[in-house]
């Protein structure tokens, strides 16, 4: 495939990239690359007054008539059956995953550290993938057995389980993680980890965790400032705390070693090439994992990634798109197609809110969304009119300011369901020069600040640049680095930064996280400074406090009334299933399904529940 390069991993970061993959490769397709190899402009499909039904046609144009394997497509997606009582030990698992430097899952700031020790290590809570259906979402105990919070909610006590066994290597010899490693993993990640105030309230006020104790060796108390919905939500979300055992303190490096307590130990990291795991013999969910190794290749090109998949390397999808799976299934009919429900946070642009920038002013961030086409833009992120072509089904869905990948989130075309502020995200030339005019913005010039995490980054934030100047903006582009700008400035800056950006949203386990994470301003994921947007911080600390569902859900919904209207930031995208392949020897991938939420540590449930079929490699020439 020519043109823009997607980046080739099974999962990626949540404050890094929206279309962060999970359990295997979460990556749309790449329809603008394949239509402007046509000599098609981006102004003949994004251009004014385009629309969804231009760009199928356009797409049909390019791929969807003939030739493209939609023929041989009918029937692709099969039921794939529960074949659990069936496990057995054995094989080897491989896959990709993006580059890390470090093993410090508390210490290190970056996401992907947290997906490379996900294997390796355990969280007080996890939650379980469903089977052959949805994950319902429920906490089950990881490192903790039992808990119950006190009548006034102010009090969560956790009792541990006593046999969570650690590697067998020393230090920790095997031995049983207690009450001591989960205070010493508290006290560091609530010392040196760039989220900590997301939950300690010493730092931030809003933040509900006052102290953590362990009154003995197998109970955990965490005291509260106030009652709590979204703590159980940190405590089993990847993306905050892991359980490292108290000998990473001096006993051994936990940079480039690790020796937890998960399904997996890991036997060599090698920044930049692999990471190779084989089962704890000491993991206290018996009898998981049933593979005997798991290695993880660092692959960063999609071409490779894709080669080695096809090579029978790789056993799940790598370098597999939407706008390519059904050739690749086509190629390979034997390996099993699925379908993996809406998992990703869909495009979504931010404002910068230094002092005295332009974006301050609502009138000026509502002009910019209304020169978005984000029908037109759907396409381009799910390949809906290939994928339908072929008789796969793209039920999409717009996101508010709420990821679509929760059932309570409204979608804004739906101006019955949504309310009246749906119509701040349509396409509105007229009302867009209108409200520039009345702002004294006629001639507004954008600095456009690009994350360079991805090349697949970088090409949506192009579209996305040059939508704004087919409606007449001035746009300069900007290419900025992750780690040495956009990280600190963009993703932990609160704002206080000029001009707009294009990166990432990070999943969060629930909607009241979302929503709390992103725009309250406490939080340091949070996008916003303080004193601009207080009525939408207000709503969030209603949101998470309020315990009674049936009203936080009303809270959600006026949420997001408000903040179509105040549009604080601008979600673009659309988002739909992601169609993915795996070889027939991995037993049990296709038929569990990850909780959303769940993508940084969904390894440590899904991989561990995986087990390979012998005979299966043996009939399609696994060797």
């Amino acid at each position: 495939m020519t043109g823009l390069q997607a980046v080739t991993t099974v999962m990626m970061l949540y404050e890094v990239k929206y279309y962060y993959w999970r359990a295997i490769v979460m990556e749309r397709g790449n329809f603008w690359t394949r239509y402007a190899n046509q000599r098609r402009t981006r102004r003949q499909l994004l251009a004014a007054g385009g629309t969804v039904a231009a760009a199928a046609a356009a797409l049909a144009a390019v791929g969807c008539g003939g030739g493209d394997g939609e023929e041989e497509a009918e029937g692709l997606l099969k039921p794939l059956k529960d074949r659990s009582g069936q496990a057995k030990q054995g094989g080897t698992l491989a896959h990709t995953q993006l580059n890390t430097t470090t093993l410090d899952g508390i210490g290190s700031p970056a996401t992907l550290t947290r997906f490379g020790i996900s294997a390796v290590y355990n969280r007080l809570f996890k939650v379980l993938p469903g089977v052959n259906k949805p994950s319902s979402g429920e906490k089950v105990g990881d490192v903790v057995d039992t808990w119950e919070t006190s009548p006034d909610g102010l009090r969560l006590t956790l009792k541990l389980r006593r046999n969570v066994g650690t590697d067998p290597r020393p230090p920790t010899n095997g031995r049983a993680l207690d009450a001591d490693d989960v205070i010493y993993s508290w006290n560091k990640w609530s010392t040196v980890n760039a989220l900590r105030s997301d939950l300690v309230n010493s730092i931030n006020k809003d933040a509900p965790v006052e102290s953590v104790t362990n009154p003995d060796k197998n109970t955990v108390v965490f005291k509260l400032a106030f009652p709590s919905v979204i703590l159980l939500d940190y405590l089993t979300d990847g993306f905050y705390l892991w359980i490292m055992p108290k000998e990473a303190d001096g006993g051994f490096n936990p940079n480039g070693e690790a020796r937890g307590g998960g399904p997996f130990i890991m036997d060599e990291f090698l920044a930049g090439a692999h990471y190779k795991m084989s089962r704890n013999p000491n993991y206290y969910d018996k009898p998981v994992p049933y593979f005997d190794k798991m290695n993880w290749f660092v692959v960063p090109e999609q071409a490779a990634a894709l080669g080695q998949f096809e090579a029978k390397q790789l056993d799940l999808s790598a370098g597999v798109t939407n706008d390519n799976v059904v050739d690749v299934k086509n190629r390979h009919p034997e390996t099993n197609l699925y379908s993996l429900p809406i998992l990703q946070v869909a495009a979504t642009s931010r404002f910068g809110y230094a002092p005295n920038e332009p974006y301050r002013d609502v009138r000026v961030r509502r002009a910019i969304s209304h020169a978005y086409d984000r029908e037109a833009l759907a396409e381009y992120f799910t390949s809906k009119s290939k994928l339908e072509a072929a008789g796969l089904p793209v039920p999409l869905k717009m996101a508010s300011h709420l990821s679509a990948m929760w059932p309570i989130t409204t979608d804004p075309r739906d101006e019955k369901a949504f309310g009246p502020n749906a119509k701040y995200f349509k396409r509105d030339a007229t009302e867009s020069k209108a409200l520039l005019s009345a702002a004294k913005q006629e001639n507004l010039e954008i600095e456009y600040h690009i994350d360079n995490f991805s090349p697949i980054n970088i090409a949506d934030a192009e579209l996305l640049a040059g939508q704004l100047r087919d409606a007449g903006f001035k746009v300069n582009q900007k290419v900025e680095n992750y780690a040495n700008w956009f990280l600190p400035t963009v993703y932990r800056g609160k704002g206080n930064w000029t001009g707009m950006a294009h990166g990432a949203v990070g999943y969060k386990f629930s909607p009241e996280v979302f929503l709390y994470s992103y725009f309250h301003t406490s939080p340091g994921t949070s996008h916003y400074p303080a004193g601009i947007f207080d009525d939408l911080v207000s709503r969030t600390a209603a949101i998470s406090r309020e315990l009674d569902d049936k009203k936080r859900a009303t809270l959600v919904k006026e949420f997001e009334q408000a903040a179509a209207a105040e549009m604080p930031s601008l979600p673009l995208g659309s988002s739909g299933p992601t169609y993915i392949l795996a070889w027939p020897w991995v037993a049990q991938a296709g038929v569990l399904n990850q909780w959303p939420g769940d993508g940084v540590g969904e390894r440590n449930t899904l991989y561990s529940r995986f087990w390979f079929d012998a005979e299966a490699a043996k009939q399609y020439g696994k060797t």
